[in-house]
C-alpha cells in the first residue's frame, strides 16, 4: 500500500508537471459560472436547469480528456527509453496500473468539484440554503465522476493495447462513440436502451435528470442499478491491462492473468443483470400495452362510447412493494335502464361491446371483486378495459352504481425515439398519476393508448366529457407531499390525504420534492421547484393584482383555479407538450422550459383560465357568414384593457403569439382583421375618456359567456365522429349595438 501510495503521488506530480492539464478544471468551472451569471430574464431562472443543460454540452467535449489522458499516461512510461529499465523495478503491474488510475481520478475530480463550487455560489447567490443546492447536484457529480472514472481506465486500456500512436485516433473514436454516437445513432434509431450501459455521457438530453423534485426516484433509481456495472466494467479493464502487461513484464504464469480478466468479465456481465432486469421489466410492460392498444387509424372517438358519471369515490393506498390497491365506485344515471351518452343525454352511447358497459383500465391493474349496486358480478376483463352485463342494472333505479377491487403496477415507460419518458409512476418518492391514463375506471371509452407504426401514445381524450363529483382517499404514501387537482381536506388524518369536488374533471395526483409558493392575499398556490420561488412569488404579485381588478369590474369570483404547477414535464407522457399550459380540475399546469418562465403569455394563459374557464386562442373571424364570431376577440379585449388603464408594466403588457384573420363579411372595417379593429377601438375609447363605456360593453358579452369549447388536442381518430367547435356567436354589428345602448 504504501508503494501505492507514493507511486500515485509521483504520477501526480508529473501531470502537474504536464501543465496544460491545470488549466483544465478552472476552465470548466469558468464556464460553467458564465452559463449561471449570465440567465436571460425571459427564459427559467432555474440554476439548476441552466446548470444541467450546460453541463450536458461540456460534459459531451470534456468527456474526451480522461481518455486522452489515460492514454498519454501509459504512452509516456511505455516509449520511453528507460522503460527497459523499468521492468527489472520492483514496482508491480497491479501498482503501475492503480497508480495511473488513481492519479488520473484524483486529478478528473477537480473538474466536477470546481463546477460543484461555482453551481453552489450562484445558488448562494440567489438565496438557496446550501443543503437544497447540494440535494440538486449531488446526483450529477455522482455521474460525472463514474463517467470520468470510465473513461480513464478505457484510456489506459487503449495505452496498454495499442501504445503506439494509433492509441490516440483509437480512443478519438471511443469518446465519440461513448459520448455521442450510442446515444444519438444507435439507441436513438434502434431503440436499444439496454445499451445505455456503455454511455460516457449521461446528462445529455436526459428528461430524467430536468426535474429535481423527481430526480432520486426517476434518475437515481436507474443510477443504484447501473453503477455496480460500471465499478465492476471497470475492474474488467484494469485487469486486461494487467494482462497484457503480463506478457512483457511476466509475474505469474501468462494464464494466470487472462483467466482474471475472463473472470472480471463475467463478474461484470453479472454486475449488469439487475440492470437489464429493470429493462426486462420496462420493455415488458410496454408491450403488455401494445398488445392492448389498436392502430391510430382504427382508433375511435372515446366520448362515442363514453357515458354520463355523477360520482366516483377511490379508496387509493400504495402498498409495501409500491403497487396500487384500489377500491372504486362510480355512480351513474341511467334512463330506461341504460346510461346517458356524454353526447346527448337523451340517448344511450354507443356500445363497445354489444349488450354489455365498458369501463377502461389500465391494463397492469387486476381486478379482484367487481360489484354493481353493492352485488357482488361475474366480469370480463379484454386489454385494457373490463365489461359488465347491462341486466344486471336495476330497472327500477335512477342511479346506479359500479364497484370494483384492484391492485397492480401502474408505473409504466414508454419511447419515441430517443426520448424516453414515464406515462405514469407511483412510489413513496415520487408519484405522477394523470387522470387520463385509466389508473382509476373511466366509463365507455375505446382505448387508453393507440399505436402509430411502433410508437405507443397515449389517447389524449379518455377523459374529455368526463365530470362527476370525486371523493378520493390515498394513504401509503408516507411523508411525500401530495397534490391533486381536487380540493384536499385538511381535516385529514396522518398518513391520509383526502380530497373532493363537485362537478369537476379527471382527479389527477402528483407528488415529489416540490414547494408550495403563496403571497398574502392570493388563494392560488404554485407548486414548483426551490429555485423557481423568487420568478413564482413575482408571478403571484401580478397575478393578484389582475384578480383584484377583474373581480371588482365584472362583479365575480374568479375561483377556478386554486393550483398552478410549474416545473419541467418532459419525464413523462408522450406528448409532454400537452402539459404546458393545460388545465386538469383546479390545477393549471405550466410546463417549465429553458427559453421560457412565468412571462406575459403564461399570465394570459391562466387569466383566460380564470376568466373563461379555458385556454383556446383560435379566432372564428375568418368563417363564413353563419358561424363567424369574434367571441376570441372580445376575450383579448378584456385581458388588453388591464394594460391601458395600468401603463407602465412592459414585461406583462404585451400580446405574444396572436394573429387575427381578416373577416370575409360585412362589418369588416374595410378589410381590416376584427383584432386590429377592436385593438384601435380600445386605444380610441382611452383616449376619448370612454373607458367606462367600453368595460360596461364587454361586460356585457362576458356576463352572458364567452367560453370557447374545442377539439383542443388538434388531430383527430375519425374526424367526424367530434370535430364540432362550440362557441358564441356575435358578431360586429351586435358590438356595435350594444356599445350604442351604453352611450344614451
Amino acid at each position: 500500500m504504501r508503494t501505492l501510495m507514493r507511486q500515485t503521488a509521483l504520477e501526480l506530480i508529473l501531470i502537474v508537471r504536464m501543465r496544460w492539464p491545470l488549466l483544465l478544471p478552472p476552465a470548466a468551472g469558468a464556464y460553467m459560472w458564465l452559463q449561471l451569471i449570465n440567465i436571460s430574464p425571459t427564459g427559467s431562472q432555474d440554476l439548476y436547469l441552466h446548470m444541467l443543460y450546460a453541463l450536458g454540452r461540456l460534459h459531451t467535449f470534456a468527456i474526451g480528456l480522461p481518455v486522452l489522458l489515460g492514454i498519454l499516461l501509459v504512452r509516456r512510461d511505455i516509449l520511453h527509453y528507460a522503460y527497459e529499465w523499468l521492468r527489472a523495478a520492483s514496482i508491480t503491474n497491479h501498482t503501475f496500473l492503480l497508480s495511473k488510475a488513481s492519479a488520473g481520478i484524483l486529478y478528473l475530480s477537480l473538474i466536477p468539484l470546481f463546477i460543484d463550487l461555482v453551481y453552489l455560489l450562484a445558488c448562494w447567490r440567489q438565496g438557496l440554503s446550501l443543503s437544497y443546492s447540494w440535494s440538486q447536484i449531488s446526483l450529477v457529480t455522482v455521474h460525472m465522476l463514474g463517467a470520468h472514472a470510465i473513461s480513464l481506465l478505457l484510456g489506459i486500456t487503449l495505452g496498454v493495447l495499442l501504445p503506439s500512436r494509433f492509441a490516440l485516433p483509437v480512443g478519438f473514436c471511443a469518446w465519440v462513440f461513448g459520448s455521442v454516437f450510442i446515444q444519438l445513432f444507435i439507441v436513438g434509431n434502434y431503440s436499444l436502451y439496454p445499451l445505455k450501459a456503455f454511455y460516457l455521457n449521461h446528462l445529455l438530453d436526459n428528461p430524467f435528470l430536468l426535474n429535481e423534485g423527481w430526480l432520486g426516484p426517476l434518475a437515481g433509481a436507474e443510477l443504484e442499478r447501473l453503477f455496480p456495472f460500471v465499478l465492476l466494467f471497470g475492474v474488467f479493464l484494469l485487469s486486461l491491462s494487467w494482462a497484457v502487461l503480463g506478457h512483457e513484464r511476466p509475474e505469474r504464469p501468462r494464464r494466470t492473468g487472462w483467466i482474471i480478466c475472463l473472470s472480471a468479465l463475467l463478474i461484470a456481465a453479472a454486475g449488469y443483470i439487475p440492470y437489464g432486469q429493470m429493462w426486462m421489466e420496462r420493455y415488458s410492460s410496454r408491450q403488455m400495452l401494445m398488445e392492448t392498444s389498436p392502430q391510430q387509424h382504427l382508433s375511435r372517438a372515446n366520448e362515442v362510447f363514453a357515458f354520463e358519471v355523477s360520482r366516483v369515490k377511490l379508496d387509493v393506498r400504495l402498498q409495501e412493494d409500491e403497487s396500487l390497491a384500489v377500491e372504486a365506485r362510480i355512480e351513474f344515471p341511467v334512463r330506461n335502464g341504460r346510461p346517458l351518452s356524454v353526447l346527448n343525454a337523451a340517448q344511450p352511447p354507443e356500445y363497445r361491446e354489444p349488450g354489455r358497459l365498458t369501463f377502461l383500465l389500465h391494463p397492469g391493474m387486476r381486478i379482484k371483486q367487481a360489484a354493481v349496486n353493492g352485488k357482488p358480478v361475474d366480469y370480463i376483463r379484454t386489454g385494457d378495459r373490463f365489461s359488465i352485463d347491462e341486466k344486471l342494472l336495476e330497472p327500477n333505479q335512477e342511479i346506479q352504481s359500479v364497484s370494483v377491487i384492484y391492485e397492480g403496477q401502474i408505473t409504466s415507460w414508454g419511447y419515441n425515439g430517443p426520448r424516453e419518458f414515464m406515462f405514469a409512476f407511483a412510489s413513496r418518492d415520487a408519484v405522477m398519476l394523470p387522470g387520463s391514463i385509466g389508473w382509476y375506471p373511466l366509463p365507455g371509452g375505446h382505448s387508453l393508448f393507440h399505436i402509430n407504426g411502433d410508437q405507443l401514445f397515449e389517447r389524449l381524450d379518455t377523459t374529455r366529457y368526463l365530470s362527476a363529483d370525486f371523493d378520493v382517499t390515498v394513504s401509503g404514501f408516507g411523508n411525500l407531499p401530495l397534490y391533486a387537482t381536487l380540493n384536499p381536506d385538511p381535516a385529514a388524518p396522518d398518513g391520509v390525504q383526502h380530497y373532493s369536488g363537485l362537478d369537476t374533471a379527471a382527479f389527477t395526483l402528483y407528488g415529489g420534492l416540490f414547494e408550495e409558493v403563496r403571497i398574502e392575499g392570493e388563494p392560488i398556490t404554485i407548486i414548483t421547484t426551490g429555485g423557481n420561488r423568487r420568478e413564482s412569488e413575482r408571478f403571484l404579485k401580478e397575478l393578484h393584482k389582475r384578480r383584484l381588478y377583474y373581480e371588482e369590474w365584472l362583479g365575480t369570483s374568479l375561483d377556478r383555479i386554486r393550483y398552478i404547477a410549474y416545473f419541467p414535464m418532459d419525464a413523462f407522457g408522450s406528448r409532454y407538450q400537452q402539459w404546458i399550459n393545460e388545465r386538469t380540475g383546479n390545477t393549471v399546469f405550466l410546463g417549465e422550459m429553458l427559453h421560457n418562465n412565468l412571462d406575459a403569455y403564461r399570465l394570459h394563459t391562466v387569466l383566460r383560465y380564470m376568466l373563461f374557464g379555458d385556454r383556446s386562442e383560435v379566432s372564428f373571424a375568418d368563417k363564413n357568414d353563419s358561424a363567424q364570431s369574434i367571441v376570441y376577440e372580445l376575450r383579448e379585449t378584456i385581458l388588453d384593457i388591464y394594460n391601458i388603464e395600468h401603463p407602465g408594466n412592459s414585461r406583462f403588457w404585451h400580446r405574444q403569439g396572436m394573429t387575427f384573420t381578416p373577416l370575409s363579411g360585412p362589418g369588416n372595417n374595410r378589410g381590416g382583421s376584427a383584432g386590429e379593429y377592436l385593438s384601435h377601438f380600445l386605444s380610441a375609447a382611452a383616449a376619448e375618456g370612454q373607458i367606462g363605456r367600453l368595460k360596461d360593453t364587454l361586460k356585457h358579452f362576458y356576463e352572458r359567456g364567452l367560453h370557447i369549447k374545442l377539439n383542443e388536442y388538434g388531430g383527430s381518430y375519425r374526424e367526424e365522429e367530434y370535430n364540432s367547435r362550440q362557441y358564441r356567436k356575435i358578431t360586429l354589428e351586435d358590438w356595435h349595438r350594444v356599445w350604442e345602448s351604453y352611450g344614451r
